[in-house]
């Protein structure tokens, strides 16, 4: 039986809550080396604090996109809206939005082969309600229930 807390949805929650926000005044597309990272500018007439921040793969190829706005006292990033994970062949890996921060709404999480992984509701950073996992043959897994 597979170990479903070290696969899927949680190591890429894990993952999620790992990566490292970058700040940065500067607009349009640029480039910071300590971690690799493609920043570029959202519609600067909607939001001018909203900025989509890209990391690559050391092969070049999108690892992370999503959306942050700068925190009010102006000294970090704050993920606000889509973000998305890509595996390394491009397909995606796991999407879902954020709320000043925090998780918020339904997270999927997708195999390498684009078949489903895992699906559940976040809200106010906390998993909750039913998540259900899928194997890579397209079987579904056992699933777990969150309160909240």
């Amino acid at each position: 039986m597979r170990n479903w807390k070290k696969h899927s949805a949680f190591d890429r929650h894990r993952e999620r809550s790992r990566l490292r926000q970058d700040s940065g005044d500067s607009i349009g597309r640029h480039y910071h080396p300590p971690v690799n990272a493609f920043l570029s500018n959202h519609d600067m007439t909607a939001d001018p604090d909203l900025h989509i921040a890209e990391i690559p793969y050391e092969s070049g190829t999108i690892r992370f996109r999503y959306a942050r706005v700068m925190s009010p006292d102006r000294t970090r990033w704050i993920r606000h809206g889509l973000f998305v994970a890509y595996h390394e062949n491009g397909t995606v890996a796991s999407e879902g939005h954020y709320v000043d921060g925090k998780e918020d709404g339904l997270w999927r999480d997708f195999h390498p082969d684009g078949r489903p992984a895992s699906e559940g509701h976040y809200r106010d950073g906390r998993e909750v309600g039913v998540w259900r996992f899928w194997n890579a043959d397209g079987t579904e897994g056992p699933s777990e229930s969150h309160g909240g």
